[in-house]
């Protein structure tokens, strides 16, 4: 080993242009820190209290402080550790001056990205130290008189808890009492930004995943079962062989990277790719370190990534790629489980292999704005083969029961509409029970304790103890509305269930596809599509129309809820709009969208009406009539009142060619100018009603009935009248189903409100004789 060096400059002043740079001289000096004893290493000093983050050549140290060339901020663990840099060169008249720098500081990161920045400076150094013997035998004298300094101030137990160097001096002002400090954000408020995903964020995941999984995929050669597999993707532990094959293929797949040399492929199930492209060096370094967290230092370390294009050490290198393996993915549940910690469940599913090669990706990942894999860079895979998402299965079964218990209230079969909002929390007691019948007996993850029950003919459903089932429709369905009652249900200490809708015609709507993302303040927000399966038998045809799909966009709501046994509740879901398909396919939509479109001349219906006014006077010359507009479209509805209850009352619509009427019992209604809805409501003596109807397809179509009566002979506890004079009405039914008044009056307000709603009866201003409307119709 020789010492020519060390004995050369005499000079006890630092001069930085003789010696390495500083970046260099870091370089070594940590290196040399990741060879010391154990007794001497980084975590022995924090156990005494003291934070090692990084430590420099004590002359440098000296230099930086007095040239002023630049500003270095210090702080320090402790003061007696700082005296003991003072002491050890002989440093006192600068002890204020210091001190007061380092009570100034509040540049400090937070522990955990100090400690990220150790670790990847540690592997960074240790991967150069190999390269630092190059330069000679300077190199080798200047690192042993650097080891020489660095272990006296590890043996004194000095550390330096923060250095950071400016390019330019920056004067650390004085603080006053009356300066402001900003507040560091808490870790709540850090987390409590909704985690939202685009989606071609998730398309880029997904893409991601697929080229993942292409490398580790592996399958039982007996039952085409998929194998297990778990691998960190850090750089420590990512093999040569995997970032080559995932960065070469994401490179084929992203327009954003290099410049196309091969094949364009654009039909993938995945995505469209290039079978070839050609990088710069500083392309490919700047991608490998923003995507993968992978440090390519020089060519060489890019070349065992891409390969070298023309000469070497030329800058360009070449990617390519082959296309995926026959395997489906789709990113069905994300969730935001830490402050910069995120899981992506990605179902990857073999073609060929529907029934068994199957499996479920669980991605760890943390956010890096940079990556191309959507702002992410993956940490961690696990595949668990043959496993589905459960908690997917039951959120879809929730989103699809939640719409159609709405449906099955409406009464209207395959010409319900689902397009609106649909809550839990507006359900009633049996709707609710009818609603947590389907989900509960059909769930994988809900109420995995549920009996099964074998009834006649075989199936019977599934029992649980009551007690349990309605925790289940608490903690996890969402009850909120007072105490359940399940008594319909009970079968001695059980509760029996089951569902009717054992294909999917009877279970009206599927969940098409989904994506769940949850944030890390607990919010759950999922956006998908559903399928209407009414629709789709209705406009079937063997020949003409195989396989029709009707399919509408969603988005639902929730938070997450330890007590749940999703771990999430859902309280809400949107229907948004039809995306596929078509719900005007019948002969009588068709015609009704011809005259949703006016093609309909103006004279046909004018004369349709005037017929009909003129049939109802010669049953009842003194009926009155009146025009009003229920539906908002071009033509206008029209009433006509009889004389008195024996001649009754009609309303009508053109449409489908033709005057469609219904009848208006009592005489008496109330509706919503342009909403589309009347309720023909009253009642005389004990029993009383609600009809509710809109126009659809140019026909009537009751969307709601309910009945109520007042007390009669069988009630005699129950007066017929309250203090105020009113009718005390009971016995509440909503399309047959019991219920209270409160719930009745909810199932009404669903279909029209009645506080902003119009009245008219025979006794209204509005109503006029028959030469006045014929007047009216002609000049409408």
């Amino acid at each position: 080993m020789e010492f020519e060096d060390v004995l050369e400059n005499e000079n006890k002043e630092f001069m930085p242009e003789e010696s390495v740079d500083y970046s260099a001289t870091k370089k070594i000096m940590q290196g040399i820190l990741n060879q010391l004893s154990e007794e001497q290493e980084v975590e022995n000093l924090e156990k005494k209290g003291t934070k090692l983050y990084s430590i420099a050549p004590l002359p440098f140290l000296v230099w930086m402080l007095r040239s002023q060339e630049n500003t270095v901020q210090v702080q320090a663990a402790e003061k007696e550790v700082w005296q003991a840099i003072q002491d050890k060169d002989g440093i006192v008249k600068e002890t204020k001056d210091i001190d007061d720098n380092a009570k100034h500081s509040q540049q400090i990161e937070s522990q955990k990205a100090e400690q990220k920045t150790a670790q990847e400076t540690a592997r960074k150094v240790a991967k150069n130290s190999g390269k630092a013997a190059k330069t000679g035998a300077k190199g080798i004298a200047t690192k042993i008189v650097a080891g020489v300094v660095a272990v006296a101030l590890v043996g004194t137990g000095v550390g330096l808890g923060y250095m950071k160097q400016h390019k330019k001096p920056v004067k650390v002002a004085e603080q006053t009492k009356n300066d402001k400090k900003e507040k560091p954000a808490t870790t709540e408020e850090k987390t409590s930004e909704k985690f939202v995903l685009t989606e071609e964020q998730i398309r880029k995941i997904k893409v991601a995943a697929a080229l993942f999984d292409n490398c580790f995929a592996s399958y039982n050669t007996e039952s085409g079962n998929r194998i297990d597999y778990s691998t960190l993707l850090d750089q420590d532990h990512i093999s040569p062989q995997v970032i080559k094959a995932v960065a070469r293929g994401w490179a084929c797949t992203d327009e954003s990277i290099g410049e196309d040399l091969g094949d364009d492929y654009e039909e993938d199930d995945i995505s469209s790719y290039v079978s070839r492209k050609y990088m710069k060096t500083d392309e490919c370094q700047e991608f490998l370190k923003d995507t993968f967290g992978y440090e390519a230092d020089d060519w060489d370390e890019v070349s065992e990534v891409f390969a070298p294009s023309g000469n070497s050490h030329a800058e360009v290198f070449e990617a390519s790629f082959d296309g995926f393996q026959s395997i489906d993915y789709n990113v069905e549940r994300c969730e935001q489980t830490g402050e910069d910690e995120y899981h992506f469940y990605v179902k990857a599913e073999r073609e060929e292999y529907s029934n068994t090669g199957y499996g479920l990706m669980d991605i760890t990942a943390h956010k890096d704005e940079k990556s191309k894999f959507g702002g992410f860079v993956f940490d961690k895979i696990e595949f668990t083969a043959n496993k589905t998402d459960d908690i997917e299965h039951d959120l879809s079964l929730i989103i699809q029961n939640m719409i159609k218990e709405d449906g099955e209230i409406s009464g209207l079969d395959s010409q319900y509409d689902p397009i609106g909002v649909h809550e839990v929390a507006k359900f009633t007691n049996d709707q609710f029970l009818s609603y947590a019948n389907r989900i509960i007996d059909s769930s994988r993850c809900i109420a995995k304790d549920k009996e099964y029950k074998e009834g006649e003919g075989g199936y019977g459903g599934h029992t649980l103890p009551k007690e349990r089932f309605i925790e289940i429709c608490e903690n996890t369905l969402g009850w909120k509305n007072g105490n359940l009652d399940i008594s319909s249900l009970v079968e001695g200490n059980k509760a029996h269930f089951y569902r009717e809708d054992l294909d999917t015609i009877s279970a009206w709507f599927g969940v098409d596809m989904m994506t769940v993302v949850q944030s890390a303040d607990g919010s759950v927000q999922i956006n998908g599509t559903v399928r209407d399966y009414r629709k789709e038998s209705d406009q079937y045809d063997y020949q003409y129309n195989p396989d029709p799909r009707v399919v509408y966009s969603f988005t639902a709501s929730g938070k997450a809820d330890e007590k749940s046994e999703l771990g999430t509740v859902i309280e809400k879901v949107e229907v948004l709009e039809l995306v596929s398909g078509t719900v005007d396919s019948s002969p009588v939509q068709a015609g009704y969208t011809e005259i949703e479109n006016k093609v309909v001349e103006a004279e046909e219906w004018k004369q349709a009406y005037i017929d009909w006014v003129n049939g109802w006077i010669t049953k009842s010359n003194l009926a009155t009539f009146q025009l009003f507009d229920l539906n908002g479209d071009a033509i206008p509805e029209i009433v006509a009142f009889g004389s008195d209850m024996s001649e009754g009352a009609e309303v009508a619509t053109w449409g489908v060619g033709t005057v469609q009427t219904i009848p208006l019992d009592r005489m008496e209604a109330h509706y919503i100018p342009g909403g589309n809805v009347i309720d023909n409501s009253g009642g005389m003596s004990e029993d009383w009603y609600d009809t509710i109807y809109k126009i659809q397809d140019g026909q009537w179509v009751q969307i709601g009935n309910g009945t109520y009566s007042v007390p009669g002979p069988d009630e005699p506890d129950i007066p017929m009248e309250d203090e105020n004079g009113n009718y005390n009405f009971i016995n509440f039914k909503w399309n047959g189903t019991p219920m209270s008044k409160e719930d009745y009056q909810q199932q009404v307000k669903k279909l029209i409100d009645l506080d902003n709603a119009v009245f008219m009866d025979g006794e209204n201003n509005s109503a006029v004789s028959v030469s006045e409307i014929v007047s009216q119709i002609e000049n409408y």
